[in-house]
């Protein structure tokens, strides 16, 4: 609606099974002043399981990893090209461990309909200083909508301990 007058109206008529879950790319613009929608007629998607958050900790100058696990719960359509990729992690004193430090295995992926996922993340602390680190990992499908998953890593001081003798007289 632009001015009190309807602009521009897409409809789209179909049948849902209980249970499913489809989705619509609506997209809005302006040209020459005025408001135009395009939409996409609502297909199936997947229904992910997907962790809240992740966290990984270890020490500095070591590599440490994490996996989970991506599920499509709601048995209807499979998730098609996924991608998964890291964003930079910062800390609050400006430190960054750089997405490039970030290993995701496997990077891409299908997932059948039902079907499950494991997924490892791994992060070289080479050169990073102890801090805790935020980020996050960035799920992106042909079938799905952008998913974002909060990502911690907590770096710490090495611990040394040195053998002790000590003499009782």
């Amino acid at each position: 609606v632009q001015d009190t007058v309807v602009s521009d109206v897409e409809v789209f008529t179909q049948t849902l099974e209980a249970g499913e879950t489809h989705g619509s790319v609506i997209t809005l613009s302006a040209q020459d002043s005025a408001l135009a929608l395009s939409a996409t007629a609502p297909v199936p998607v997947p229904q992910l399981s997907i962790p809240m958050a992740l966290a990984l900790s270890g020490f500095s100058g070591t590599e440490v990893s994490h996996d989970f696990t991506i599920t499509e719960n709601g048995g209807q359509e499979s998730l098609q090209t996924g991608v998964i990729t890291g964003t930079d992690l910062m800390n609050q004193l400006g430190g960054t461990i750089p997405a490039a430090s970030l290993s995701i295995e496997p990077h891409s992926f299908d997932l059948l309909a039902g079907g499950s996922q494991t997924v490892v993340v791994r992060a070289d602390l080479t050169g990073v200083e102890p801090g805790r680190y935020q980020g996050s990992l960035v799920i992106r499908s042909d079938s799905s909508a952008v998913r974002m998953v909060p990502l911690t890593v907590e770096v710490r001081f090495h611990h040394l301990c040195l053998p002790f003798v000590a003499n009782q007289r």
